[in-house]
């Protein structure tokens, strides 16, 4: 965690989502760039606060750019469906963390917590899920179907969500 965390601290929106208590998360990625989808070159990203993030396409996987220069950090995307996505950070060494993205009008709509949801269906779909009480605050798959299915739930986009504004797309 703290790799993929120093990695993005100069990356303000997307950090903010990553940051949240409660991550879905893997031991090792559980997505290629063979079954990747790119959707985009670049995506310029802004959170409430006003602060600014580039997302770059750089050959199999993308990258963020802070002042001109490449993160170590890799992402790749999976398409769940029309403007919905499950997306997979990655840093050089250390776990895989996952968020979904929806693109709805001019705004990225993101979850990368999971908390709120039933534990008995986490569970279900094959999720190792730590929590405190009956609040779940990590989710440990092996298995990016089980994260696709959930990404296609209903429910996911009822609370715990970031919405950034698209500020330019190529």
């Amino acid at each position: 965690m703290p790799a993929i965390h120093s990695a993005l601290r100069l990356l303000a929106p997307l950090v903010m989502v990553l940051s949240l208590a409660g991550c879905f998360k893997s031991s090792a990625p559980l997505l290629d760039a063979a079954h990747a989808k790119y959707p985009f070159a670049a995506l310029t990203l802004k959170n409430d606060e006003g602060q600014i993030s580039l997302v770059k396409r750089d050959g199999d996987v993308y990258r963020f750019i802070e002042d001109g220069k490449q993160d170590g950090t890799a992402l790749l995307i999976h398409e769940l469906g029309a403007d919905l996505y499950l997306v997979q950070v990655a840093a050089p060494a250390g776990e895989s963390e996952y968020l979904f993205a929806k693109k709805q009008d001019s705004d990225l709509i993101v979850r990368s917590d999971c908390r709120g949801f039933d534990a008995e269906m986490m569970r279900g779909l094959g999720a190792e899920i730590q929590e405190s009480g009956e609040t779940i605050y990590e989710c440990h798959f092996k298995d990016a179907k089980a994260l696709a299915e959930l990404g296609k739930s209903p429910g996911i986009w009822a609370n715990s969500t970031t919405t950034l504004k698209i500020v330019s797309i190529e």
